[in-house]
């Protein structure tokens, strides 16, 4: 079952068993690529039947192959293994952000299952400060949606998949931050862990190069768009009304995560980290300018200049200039996205200039 690797994982984390980590990314990224082949193999059948009857022939093809090298006991039953189609058994039927009427929406059952757990774990790793296997989980991850995005097949596209598994972690960023019920301590805590995990994927896709940059963007978005709609003041609504103030606050708590990822680098005097995490920040703030959302451009823009005076005190902000200047030469040179129109490359280039 998913919910016993990612215990696997988690205790794995916790007793910063680097090797176990290793080899438990290799196995999520080898299931991830058995569901995408599935997906995209040419001239097969795909109903619902012989999908699952796939699915859980190359599930138990890998896990006991990686069962015989670990002996570890959370690794002997397929999710899959499912003879009574319990929902609460079948990786094919937990609870899932998309509806399953066909083979198509089963399959986005089975990626979208795998990356909330990733999400889970990535941020198990965040919260234990444990650097390597940070890298290790969420380099896994990054390979492994873009290795769906950049897949074509029958059944689906790979592009529209990711922006699919991209939005439905959007929207559960979003009902954190807008759900009354929860506490707001409960609320601040789960939606910075959410945040945090995007901003460290998104980091992590930036530093892969060029060819990452379609994935890089569905992260950027992932984060404006769940944070701006609670925010308010965008041009597609979300936000406002009476609890308007409540919600700016957890908003300014997302921001703050945010702030704080920048810190640390700056703290632990890791240059590559600084810039990489500014570039992060410098994505986000070009998708908050798409979406038209003032308030929380200006929100993101006094935490740029928080960031440039926490650098300046660490004798790094170069770094951070370096990333801006780079940035506001490209607006300048008509540059970069093609969504900036005139106005959102002013408001971006008096942003950048610290």
């Amino acid at each position: 079952m998913v919910s016993a690797y990612e215990k696997a994982f988690e205790g794995a984390i916790k007793g910063q068993k680097q090797g176990f980590i290793r080899q438990l990314a290799t196995l999520s990224e080898r299931i991830f690529v058995m569901v995408i082949t599935l997906a995209t193999r040419q001239h097969e059948p795909k109903t619902n039947s012989y999908l699952k009857r796939k699915l859980k022939m190359a599930w138990h093809d890998v896990s006991s192959t990686f069962s015989s090298s670990t002996r570890h006991p959370e690794h002997q039953p397929s999710p899959l293994d499912d003879d009574t189609m319990e929902p609460s058994r079948s990786l094919l039927h937990q609870a899932s952000t998309f509806s399953e009427t066909g083979p198509v929406e089963n399959l986005a059952g089975v990626l979208d299952r795998l990356t909330r757990a990733a999400v889970s774990i990535l941020s198990c790793a965040l919260q234990s400060g444990d650097a390597e296997a940070v890298a290790t989980i969420s380099g896994t991850w990054v390979t492994g949606l873009h290795n769906l995005m950049v897949s074509q097949g029958d059944l689906f596209d790979g592009r529209e998949m990711v922006e699919r598994l991209v939005k439905a972690r959007a929207d559960e960023l979003r009902s954190i931050l807008a759900d009354p019920d929860l506490e707001p301590d409960d609320r601040r805590d789960a939606a910075s862990r959410l945040a945090d995990v995007g901003v460290e994927l998104l980091a992590t896709a930036f530093a892969r190069g060029d060819e990452y940059r379609p994935l890089v963007g569905s992260f950027a978005r992932l984060w404006a768009c769940a944070v701006g709609d609670a925010a308010g003041g965008g041009s597609g609504g979300g936000g406002g009304g009476g609890g308007q103030p409540i919600r700016k606050k957890d908003v300014a708590d997302v921001i703050e995560a945010f702030f704080m990822k920048f810190r640390d680098a700056l703290r632990a005097g890791d240059g590559k980290r600084v810039e990489l995490i500014a570039e992060a920040g410098v994505e986000i703030l070009i998708e908050i300018a798409i979406s038209g959302n003032e308030v929380l451009l200006e929100m993101m823009a006094d935490n740029l200049a928080r960031m440039m005076r926490e650098a300046v005190e660490r004798n790094m902000e170069d770094l951070l200039a370096k990333v801006l200047q780079r940035r506001r030469e490209a607006l300048e040179g008509q540059l970069g996205d093609p969504r900036l129109d005139a106005t959102m490359r002013e408001d971006l280039i008096r942003i950048f200039t610290l």
